[in-house]
């Protein structure tokens, strides 16, 4: 016996039309809203990674440091965030960027925040990726946050100090 065409089309129909619901109850959710600052800590250890003052998770890393002027370090860190896919940059000012990141299938919304400030003559930057939704993010924010040190490349930056 065969499909029944008309029957396959209604279940389909019905699975898209649930999926884009869930997708905009996500959205209306957890809005993005720009941060004007580096977060104090993590609010859940489950669903955060922070690379700074406190690590939670990131075990083994610790702050970048790059012998260059902050600005620059600033100008190569947005523009590697403008190539992550479906990345968008929602705050950037002088030493503090603000990104959303989505995953792939249901949109869920990781904020992506690093801070730059100068310690001597090289730029420090501290990095926190944190999920809006839920209480455990499967590893994702520490991926993430590993992803940025692995592929993050400063050495095509003039060297200099961090004040320019």
């Amino acid at each position: 016996m065969g499909l029944n065409r008309p029957r396959g089309w209604k279940a389909a129909g019905a699975l898209l039309a649930v999926y884009l619901l869930l997708v905009a109850g996500i959205t209306l959710a957890a809005p993005d809203e720009p941060w004007d600052a580096f977060p104090a800590g993590c609010p859940h250890e489950s669903n955060c990674t922070r690379v700074a003052d406190q690590n939670v998770r990131g075990e083994g890393l610790a702050p970048m440091r790059i012998a260059a002027a902050r600005d620059d370090v600033q100008a190569a860190l947005l523009e590697w965030l403008e190539e992550l896919p479906r990345t968008r940059i929602l705050n950037s000012q002088e030493g503090f960027v603000h990104a959303v990141q989505r995953t792939v299938f249901f949109r869920f919304p990781d904020d992506f925040t690093f801070q730059l400030y100068c310690e001597g003559d090289e730029t420090v930057i501290q990095v926190q990726s944190q999920s809006r939704l839920g209480t455990n993010d499967l590893g994702v924010n520490e991926k993430r946050v590993r992803g940025f040190y692995e592929d993050f490349d400063a050495s095509a930056l003039a060297p200099g100090n961090c004040a320019g």
